[in-house]
């Protein structure tokens, strides 16, 4: 349990009380072979204590982590992983009821949500012929993603930065706990104390910046970031570089964008020539390739031209004339038009998941309407049925999907030479080598690298289990498979 008791003035400013925390560990950090290990959400209020939810799963047959990652991140052996008491499908099947009953109009906290862990339990959906999205707009969840909130913090507190040991700047959650609880803090990489590290990190910035606390208070929800942008002439939002870290852009905020709950904002660059006349200026900035969209469900914080962030980083700005460009661009219906016909219509976008080849996923990242129902059916029919239904799926990733379920959780069920087919490729996809998979020659280039650093006795122990580990499923794959000798 999150006791945020220590802190009630900064939860209630944080609106924390209907907040989540969410969690994804895996097995490495490859979008085409990871497989899920643990999952949780865990509620900030704790009067909650009992919508816990913690789940744990076995990996499929023929995948395995990439040996660096057992030792030094997740810290399990093989055989600890497979201790769990549900596969992967059951696991993302339970994961799913739990979000569909019990985090409906929640809002999900966590470090680097958009980049990792939702698109993670996006790809499980997939692979498990489960809907995308199931934290989304439907179920009236919001992301607040901390790693926004991080980079935020260092735009508002300029002599604030997070450095890796390469100079490098990175709002990674173990950097951030380093700054927060000294350099000697490690992180866990268990759900339960990563969701705690986030709950920390918020209340830490809570406790040094009143300021920005009160700023991330009246932005927290996409209807209040919404209210500042249409009532901003100006606004500065956080950017990201590699090399100098988190700064502050200037855009001038122009009216809805047609695809829902998305903004447009338009770029303003330090050195436009703002001491111009406003005709030049209104004609310099009406142009389609200055203006980006942002999504409101993301987590942002925008400085307006009465923030202290903005006056002390943009002093003497002639805000009066930004402002009245500002209205004229609004209402500019033409450059409106002009804007939506340049965007891309993101249906046609390459689905970033597309190409990964461990599971299958649709070009356009939902399934047709023929795929969804059988989907349906196929998670509610039993066993015999669901073999039956594998055929009918008109996409040949469904297909896919739907042959590997029913290998590692129905496997009886399968006609042997449809078992004994399977068995093979998936196995000669770690043995032989697969874009889709870690391989045998993966872990082995991994354990010489292991074997020539330091390590302590708890991951010379992990090492030497994955070693043997995978000796064993080279000289006798079929152990590996629970059932495989049944008939």
């Amino acid at each position: 349990m999150i006791d945020l008791r220590e802190n009630e003035t900064v939860v209630s400013n944080l609106k924390l009380k209907n907040t989540v925390g969410f969690d994804i560990e895996q097995t490495g950090a490859g979008y085409d072979y990871d497989g899920p290990i643990e999952i949780g959400f865990v509620p900030f209020d704790q009067n909650k204590s009992n919508s816990k939810y913690i789940m744990n799963c076995r990996l499929n047959f023929g995948i395995f982590p990439v040996p660096a990652v057992g030792v030094n991140v997740i810290r399990k052996s093989y055989n600890d992983i497979q201790n769990a008491p549900y596969s992967s499908y059951q696991g993302i099947m339970r994961t799913n009821y739990y979000i569909n009953t019990h985090l409906r109009g929640k809002t999900i906290a966590g470090h680097n949500l958009h980049q990792f862990d939702i698109g993670r339990l996006n790809q499980y959906n997939y692979a498990n012929l489960l809907k995308p999205w199931p934290l989304s707009r439907t179920n009236e969840n919001h992301i607040f993603d901390t790693t926004f909130l991080v980079k935020a913090y260092c735009a508002f507190n300029n002599d604030i930065q997070f450095i890796d040991e390469e100079g490098i700047h990175r709002y990674r959650l173990e950097i951030v706990s380093k700054y927060f609880k000294g350099q000697s803090y490690v992180q866990d990489h268990g759900v339960l104390k990563d969701i705690e590290d986030v709950r920390d990190v918020i209340l830490n910035i809570g406790d040094r910046d009143k300021e920005f606390i009160n700023l991330t208070y009246n932005q927290f929800y996409p209807e209040e970031r919404l209210n500042i942008l249409k009532a901003s002439p100006i606004i500065a939002k956080t950017i990201y570089r590699k090399n100098s870290g988190a700064d502050l852009t200037l855009h001038i905020p122009l009216f809805d964008h047609k695809w829902k709950g998305y903004y447009s904002l338009l770029s303003v660059k330090e050195n436009d020539p703002l001491e111009q006349t406003e005709d030049f200026l209104y004609e310099k900035f009406r142009d389609v390739k200055r203006v980006q969209r942002i999504k409101l469900s993301q987590f942002e914080i925008f400085f307006d031209h009465n923030s202290l962030a903005f006056k002390e980083r943009y002093p003497n700005w002639p805000i009066g004339k930004i402002k009245s460009i500002s209205e004229r661009l609004r209402v500019d219906e033409d450059f409106k038009k002009e804007i939506n016909e340049y965007t891309t219509n993101p249906t046609n976008k390459k689905n970033r998941y597309n190409n990964f080849v461990g599971c299958y996923y649709p070009t356009s990242g939902y399934y047709s309407r023929h795929d969804e129902l059988i989907c349906e059916r196929f998670h509610n029919s039993p066993p015999e049925v669901k073999n039956e239904l594998i055929t009918t799926f008109q996409d040949e990733g469904l297909r896919y999907n739907a042959e590997i379920i029913m290998f590692n959780d129905f496997f009886s069920f399968l006609k042997p030479s449809v078992r004994d087919e399977i068995f093979e490729r998936e196995r000669d996809k770690f043995i032989k080598g697969d874009p889709s998979r870690v391989s045998l020659e993966d872990c082995k280039k991994s354990f010489e690298i292991l074997k020539s650093s330091s390590l302590n006795p708890v991951q010379q122990q992990i090492l030497e289990s994955y070693e043997n580990t995978i000796n064993d499923f080279v000289d006798s794959p079929e152990k590996f498979h629970g059932g495989y000798n049944e008939n």
